[in-house]
This record gives structure tokens, C-alpha cells and sequence, in this order.
């Protein structure tokens, strides 16, 4: 339960990061969940694996797996901020191209120099 919360939350967020950069933001919304769901599916499996190894096949399955699990949907999910992150802001690229169309002086302005406004 409380990793749905989580994962409600996070959508949220990467919802609100999308739409500053002026993008839509369902799609990457669906692929934070398959890749929450994906990394902890594959560190659940990664995590048995280094069990059965350390354990033997026949012990119990303990904390460790379920951790393994957690740390492969934290990665999913930042993997999926971070791809967020990198895209472009379509808002930036329209502000530049409305400036270049308003603006007919091609200014240099020293963002240094405080006198330069």
C-alpha cells in the first residue's frame, strides 16, 4: 500500500516537471510505473539469485530479496526522472524563437556586468 502512495506521488512529480518543461506528461507517467514495477521485478529475481548463492536452496527467503526489490524500483524510477531531466523545454524554444521574431537588434548582453541591462 504504501508503495502505491509512493508511486502516486512520484507520477505527481514527474507530472509537474514534464508540464514546466511544457510537455505532456502521461506517457512518461506509464513508464515510471513499468519501470518501477519492472526494477523491482528484476531485483527480486536478482536478489533470490545472490540468496540461493550465499544461502543454499533449501533456506528460507528473508529480508535481503525484498530489498533487492526496493533498490531495483528506486533505480526504474529514477531512470525515468533522469530521462525526464534531459529533454528539452519546449517552452525555452518557443520564448527564444518569439525574442529572435520581437527583438530585431541582436544584443550581447554580459550577464556579469551589472550595468548591462
Amino acid at each position: 500500500m504504501l508503495e502505491i502512495i509512493l508511486v502516486i506521488g512520484l507520477c505527481t512529480a514527474l507530472g509537474n516537471v514534464l508540464r514546466a518543461k511544457g510537455r505532456k506528461p502521461f506517457w512518461m507517467q506509464v513508464l515510471l510505473v513499468v519501470a518501477w514495477l519492472g526494477g523491482e521485478i528484476a531485483g527480486a529475481i536478482l536478489g533470490g539469485i545472490v540468496h540461493v548463492v550465499r544461502n543454499g536452496p533449501n533456506e528460507q527467503f528473508g529480508v535481503e530479496v525484498y530489498l533487492f526489490a526496493i533498490v531495483g524500483a528506486a533505480l526504474g524510477a529514477s531512470v525515468t526522472f533522469f530521462i525526464a531531466y534531459m529533454m528539452p523545454s519546449l517552452k525555452d524554444d518557443y520564448v527564444q524563437q518569439v525574442s529572435a521574431v520581437t527583438d530585431p537588434f541582436d544584443r550581447h548582453i554580459d550577464p556579469s556586468n551589472p550595468y548591462a541591462r
